[in-house]
């Protein structure tokens, strides 16, 4: 429907051109500077895409004919669309929405041009406030729609009109609303209307750099030191509204072997691949991490010890029954997760304790054989046959058998830390000591 009337409109109006039509010039150069914004995008993940195209289109609007009104939208978008090569449907009806709204920003300006206001600077401040608002809307309101039809998004989950998308565009209308008014009265100013764009661009840019601060750059999870933020505001939240939370301390298993067997560049892919597989197996609001290396954390808030244990058996099985395809590989990889699962307050009721205690829970799964949960609160582990859950008994260290006993040493004294590896994010988190040994 919306490409019929953008056809509709776009056919009788460029039947209108013709050489008494006059603002040519105006509209070279306006479609000019609106390929070049519309070619310097930023691009934040689960946000619209921001240029300062708008801050074009609005002069159009304001100065040239309903056609070249039309002209514009349509050229100012072709160079951007043309570098990317996107889906041509999509692309086709994305342009058409922009023109649409390029259109009822005219129509606006144009009605209340018609009206009795006093002084012409009034009216043309008053046009141009219209016109910004009506393409706004317009633009806005008809890539929701598009969006929502073609990929089932919700308005909400669009952000298309979150307050910091709207207030960007009524900012760039506003840029826009000044080029106009430089252009009708000296066009020499224009290169001093235009300087702020460049802040505007590199402040749109602001939200990607702050997102990408937060997350891994290999799996797109969050990093340790904001996922440690982010459980620190949890817990805050949980202990204020006397809600359970959980924590997930994940180990992708053997990631040595697969290394070693297929290169590097296949370990990094299943790591990816597996982080891909909790992003999807997750909800909304779970928060998931990467901690480094081959260690991911999960925080659960609203879930109790036994909610995260199925959940965590979830993701165990999922990653287990999944074929991996790696480039570098000749066959689909099989990997396998080890799993602990730590609750508040059961069994801590701050960060550092909290991850202490999933974290000694994933190495007694390694330790009974890797791929399986284990809960902290005794050792209990979730996939055994009888699918209950049964206790476990404390795991001494057993000696070496490259260092012989040393005679008449208390076998307490024997003991070592539970989780005898490297583990950097941890050991920044609880401020401990690195270990010499490793468990893969």
């Amino acid at each position: 429907m919306l490409a019929v009337v953008a056809g509709g409109a776009a056919a009788i109006l460029l039947g209108r051109l013709g050489s008494g039509t006059h603002g040519w010039g105006s509209f070279l150069l306006l479609s000019g500077a609106g390929a070049i914004a519309h070619l310097l995008v930023s691009r934040a993940p689960g946000s619209p895409v921001s240029h300062a195209g708008v801050a074009f289109v609005i002069p159009a609007a304001l100065l040239l004919p309903p056609e070249l009104v039309l002209l514009t939208a349509v050229a100012s978008q072709l160079p951007a669309w043309l570098g990317r090569r996107g889906p041509f449907p999509l692309a086709t009806l994305t342009i058409g929405s922009s023109a649409l709204a390029g259109l009822g920003a005219w129509a606006a300006a144009q009605a209340v041009g018609s009206l009795d206001l006093v002084g012409s600077q009034a009216v043309w401040a008053v046009a141009g406030i219209a016109a910004s608002i009506i393409f706004v809307l317009l633009s806005r309101g008809l890539l929701a729609v598009l969006l929502g039809l073609a990929r089932g998004t919700s308005l909400g989950e669009s952000g298309l009109f979150a307050l910091g998308t709207i207030s960007t565009d009524v900012v760039l209308a506003a840029t826009g609303i000044g080029v106009a008014t430089l252009w009708r009265t000296d066009p020499w100013l224009l290169p001093v209307a235009l300087a702020p764009l460049v802040l505007i661009h590199r402040s749109l840019s602001v939200p990607a750099l702050e997102l990408e601060a937060r997350l891994d750059a290999k799996t797109g999870l969050y990093n340790a030191r904001h996922f440690t933020r982010a459980l620190e505001q949890e817990l805050a939240r949980t202990e204020r509204c006397n809600r359970p939370l959980s924590l997930l301390m994940i180990d992708l298993d053997l990631l040595r072997e697969i290394n070693n067997a297929h290169g590097h560049l296949a370990g990094d892919e299943v790591i990816r691949e597996v982080a891909s597989v909790f992003r999807l197996s997750l909800r909304d609001y779970d928060i998931a991490g990467r901690f480094g290396g081959e260690e991911f954390t999960v925080a659960l808030p609203e879930t109790d010890r036994e909610q995260a244990l199925a959940v965590a058996e979830r993701l165990r099985a999922t990653v287990a029954e999944t074929r991996f395809e790696v480039r570098t590989a000749r066959v689909p990889l099989r990997a396998t997760v080890s799993i602990g699962v730590a609750g508040c307050p059961d069994d801590a009721a701050d960060v550092a304790a909290l991850v202490h205690a999933a974290d000694v829970a994933v190495y007694r799964a390694k330790q009974r054989g890797r791929n399986r949960v284990v809960s902290a609160q005794l050792g209990a582990e979730t996939n055994v046959p009888s699918g209950r859950l049964v206790a476990r008994r404390e795991h001494v260290q057993p000696s070496s058998p490259l260092r012989p006993r040393r005679a008449r040493r208390p076998a307490v004294e024997r003991r070592r830390h539970p989780r005898p590896r490297s583990v950097p994010a941890l050991e920044r988190l609880l401020g401990g000591r690195r270990a010499s040994s490793t468990v893969a």
